[in-house]
């Protein structure tokens, strides 16, 4: 038997099987996707099986038609794409016993439009927005030009990174300038420019960026302070935090949180959908959508740009979309490897 991974448009109400992308799953192993911060294109990693150190790069266009595909004769570790769909990859090459560390960044044709050497550093976390790129390793960063992979800053936060969550590890703002990333007990954003700015969070869990805004200035988190003392909300680049607490004992746990790209909504996705409207004073309810008959658990979400749709990975992997603004299921399909749940949808 052959598996397939596949792409598929959603047409309100249903998905579509036409277009359809499609991966032989019996010669590639599927490793991921992830979407642009702006919701433009999807890049999708595949390895080789024949060959590990081959790493397939697929990206999607919004019709769920291919803009490229591309096969990268390097070991890709991380990995991110923008909204004009250049990819970056960091990647680790073993030759005679040794370890060549790289940044790649492709173009969006799939042709290599700069590599940088670095050396012994080995990145915790990468990003690329379609002017600045940037990397965290410990607590430092580092900005590149997207536009020909030179280096624009580096500095010390002061903040170690730390955790990876169901999401990238490190968002950045749809240009890149800005980014944001966890340390052991805050909320860490740093620009190009050399700016840092430190935001006490304690015990957070996930975190999820709005790509709209230039200076990225608002992410979405859910934490525990204390024993079992639950909180989501979102938390602004210039200090400010709206949250919810949603209870004290160890079921009151908020589930995953995520901000739409223009940054006026919120969804908490725990048993059902919650959508919230964004202020800087407050999270305002809107709706509850419940989940689809015989689903539950949500192992990834994504909402649309404007916050009508939510996509949600149930634990059974089925694969629904909702319309959460007026608390319909819209259609569900079968997603049997499990992979990530991302969305690029301007509604």
């Amino acid at each position: 038997m052959t598996l397939y991974v596949r792409s598929y448009s959603f047409s309100d109400p249903s998905f579509s099987d036409s277009p359809v992308v499609e991966n032989d799953e019996g010669t590639r192993t599927f490793r991921d996707q992830v979407r642009s911060a702006g919701q433009q294109y999807i890049a999708v990693i595949i390895k080789e099986i024949t060959d590990t150190e081959n790493t397939v790069v697929k990206v999607i266009k919004k019709d769920a038609t291919e803009l490229y595909e591309v096969v990268i004769n390097k070991n890709a570790k991380l990995w991110d794409v923008n909204d004009n769909g250049e990819v970056l990859l960091y990647t680790e090459t073993t030759s005679n016993g040794s370890t060549v560390r790289e940044l790649i960044c492709l173009d969006n044709t799939g042709s290599v439009k700069w590599s940088v050497d670095l050396g012994g550093t080995t990145p915790n976390a990468i990003e690329i927005g379609t002017q600045y790129a940037g990397i965290v390793v410990g607590s430092n960063v580092r900005f590149f030009s997207v536009a020909d992979g030179s280096e624009v800053n580096s500095f010390d936060t002061g903040h170690s990174f730390s955790g990876n969550g169901k999401y990238q590890p490190c968002y950045g703002s749809a240009d890149g300038f800005t980014l944001a990333y966890r340390s052991d007990r805050d909320v860490i954003f740093a620009n190009a420019d050399g700016d840092i700015w430190d935001v006490y969070a304690e015990g957070i869990r996930g975190l999820y960026i709005t790509g709209r805004d230039i200076h990225c200035g608002k992410v979405s988190i859910w934490r525990r302070a204390g024993d079992y003392v639950w909180y989501f909300g979102v938390v602004y680049r210039t200090g400010e935090r709206v949250e919810i607490r949603t209870g004290v004992t160890a079921d009151a746990i908020p589930g995953d949180c995520v901000i739409s790209p223009c940054g006026e909504w919120l969804i908490r996705a725990y048993n059902k959908i919650y959508l919230y409207y964004v202020t800087q004073s407050e999270l305002k309810s809107i709706s509850e959508t419940s989940y689809a008959s015989g689903q539950s658990g949500q192992k990834y979400i994504d909402l649309s740009f404007y916050g009508k749709y939510a996509l949600i990975l149930h634990d059974s992997n089925t694969l629904c979309v909702y319309e959460v603004k007026t608390g319909a299921h819209k259609d569900s399909l079968d997603n049997p490897l499990g992979t990530r749940a991302v969305m690029l949808c301007s509604d």
